[in-house]
């Protein structure tokens, strides 16, 4: 019998010593989505400008996109192109140019896809009257910011 209560004081101690006590703790978990925009450019083509029939041209952009974090509004700026006498965006050949103007949409909010923006560009009937032919560009740096 002390044989027998040996063994078994022995087994309680044993299965006492194998039990271990639970404890908790938090864990805190955080992400911070950011208000960030980015944007394509695409086109704005104002095609053939006849100059003995004048008329004035205004174009629709194409292939300009925004996408910006969901709810997040954005506002698009531009700068004044690579061939602007002061604050006037000009089209070049040579040393021949066309006056233009572009019309930016306003403030806008992002849905988290991709949107597209349309930018308007017109150019009076007057701009041309005198210009030689030829194909005539600029290039306008254009800019989005949350």
């Amino acid at each position: 019998m002390k044989k027998l209560l040996a063994i078994t004081a022995a087994a309680a101690v044993m299965a006492m010593a194998g039990t271990a006590m639970a404890a908790t703790a938090d864990l805190q978990v955080n992400a911070t989505v950011s208000q960030v925009c980015t944007m394509t450019g695409g086109a704005l083509n104002f095609g053939e400008l006849d100059p003995t029939n004048p008329v004035a041209v205004s174009k629709n952009s194409e292939s300009v996109t925004v996408t910006c974090t969901n709810g997040t509004s954005y506002t698009i700026t531009s700068n004044d192109g690579i061939n602007a006498s002061g604050t006037q965006k000009r089209l070049a050949s040579g040393s021949n140019y066309i006056p233009y103007a572009i019309t930016l949409p306003s403030t806008a909010s992002g849905t988290g896809a991709a949107q597209s923006v349309t930018i308007t560009g017109t150019i009076a009937a007057s701009a041309y009257t005198t210009s030689p032919a030829g194909t005539y560009a600029d290039t306008v740096v254009l800019t989005v910011s949350p």
